[in-house]
C-alpha cells in the first residue's frame, strides 16, 4: 500500500470512529469502519509480515472490523454481504494468529470462518464465489489441525479439493480458482511430510505445480501465481528431502526443485515484484540448495571410497 494511502487511512478512521460515537447503530457508519479497520490491518507491516508490534496492531484492527461485522450480520440476517465479511474477517484473524503461532486460537478463527462460509454455500449453493470461500475455509481448517487430528485433516483437504474440482468443471474461467487449488495442494503436501510420507507429498506437490503453471503460462506477468508456482517448488524439494532420508539418490531431485523455486524469485526481484518477505525465502532457498550440495559431495565421496 503506498505511504499516501496509509497517511489517508489514518486520518479517515478517527473522524470513522467519532461518527461511530455517536450514533452506534449506524449501518452506513459500521460498514465504514470495518472496512477502514480491514485496510489498516492490511497494510504492509500488517498480518504478521514484519515486526510483532505490527502484527499486535493487525490483530487490533482485524478485531474491531469483526465486531463490527458481526453485528451487522446480526442486525441484517438476510444481507449475505455481510455474512460474506465474517468470513474473510475470521480467516484474516486465523491468519493473524498463525503468524503469531498461536494454534489453537488460529484453529479457533478458522472454525468460525468454515460455519459462516457454510451458511453461505447453503444460502445461494450455485454460487462460485461462496463456494470456493467454502473450500479455502476447510483448507485453512485442515492446515491448522496438521498432524493433530490426521483423519479430520485429511477429510479437510478433500472436501476443499472436491468443491475445487467441481468449481472448475462449472466455472473454469473463475479468476482466482487455480491459485486457490493449488494452495490448497500445497498445504495438504505439508501436511503429507509432516506425516512422514514423502511419496504423497510429492505427488499433492506436482499437481500444484500443474494446475499454477498453467496461469504462469497464459500471465506471465502475474506475480501471485508466480509465487505460489515458488512455493510449490519449494514444497516439492522439501518433499525429495524428506525422502532422501531413507534414499540419498533424491538429494539431486531435491536441488532441482529448490533450484527452479530459487529462479522464479530470481525473476520476480529483476521484475521488481519481489516483496521483503519473498526475499527471506530467496535466501532460505539458497541456503537449502547448498545443503543438497553438501550432501551430495558426502555420497560422492562415499561412493568414491
Amino acid at each position: 500500500m503506498p505511504n499516501k494511502a496509509l497517511e489517508y487511512l489514518q486520518k479517515a478512521t478517527p473522524l470513522a470512529e467519532s461518527l461511530l460515537a455517536s450514533d452506534s447503530r449506524s449501518e452506513r457508519v459500521r460498514q465504514l469502519c470495518s472496512m477502514l479497520y480491514v485496510r489498516l490491518a492490511e497494510a504492509p507491516g500488517g498480518l504478521g509480515e514484519s515486526t510483532v508490534g505490527d502484527t499486535r496492531a493487525a490483530l487490533a484492527y482485524i478485531r474491531g472490523a469483526l465486531k463490527l461485522q458481526e453485528g451487522l450480520a446480526a442486525d441484517f440476517p438476510n444481507n449475505l454481504a455481510y455474512r460474506h465479511a465474517l468470513v474473510a474477517g475470521y480467516s484474516k484473524l486465523g491468519l493473524i494468529y498463525s503468524a503469531m503461532g498461536e494454534r489453537e486460537e488460529q484453529l479457533e478463527q478458522h472454525r468460525k470462518a468454515l460455519a459462516a462460509a457454510r451458511t453461505l454455500a447453503a444460502a445461494e449453493p450455485q454460487h462460485s464465489v461462496y463456494r470456493r470461500e467454502l473450500a479455502v475455509a476447510h483448507r485453512n481448517v485442515g492446515a491448522a489441525l496438521g498432524a493433530a487430528a490426521p483423519a479430520e485433516t485429511t477429510q479437510h483437504f478433500q472436501e476443499a479439493l472436491d468443491i475445487f474440482t467441481d468449481i472448475g468443471a462449472a466455472d473454469p474461467k473463475h479468476s482466482d480458482l487455480p491459485r486457490q487449488w493449488a494452495l490448497t495442494h500445497l498445504a495438504k503436501s505439508r501436511f503429507e511430510v509432516e506425516m512422514d510420507k514423502p511419496a504423497a507429498a510429492m505427488a499433492s506437490a506436482r499437481e500444484g505445480i500443474r494446475i499454477v503453471e498453467k496461469v504462469v503460462a497464459a500471465s506471465a506477468g502475474d506475480a501471485a501465481a508466480q509465487n505460489t508456482l515458488a512455493l510449490l517448488f519449494t514444497q516439492l524439494g522439501a518433499s525429495h528431502e524428506k525422502a532422501a532420508m531413507n534414499n540419498p539418490r533424491e538429494w539431486a531431485n531435491a536441488k532441482d526443485a529448490y533450484s527452479k523455486g530459487l529462479t522464479i524469485y530470481e525473476k520476480l526481484e529483476a521484475d521488481g515484484k519481489l516483496s521483503a518477505a519473498d526475499a527471506n525465502k530467496r535466501d532460505k532457498l539458497a541456503r537449502e540448495i547448498a545443503n543438497c550440495d553438501a550432501a551430495l559431495e558426502a555420497q560422492a565421496n562415499a561412493t568414491s571410497r
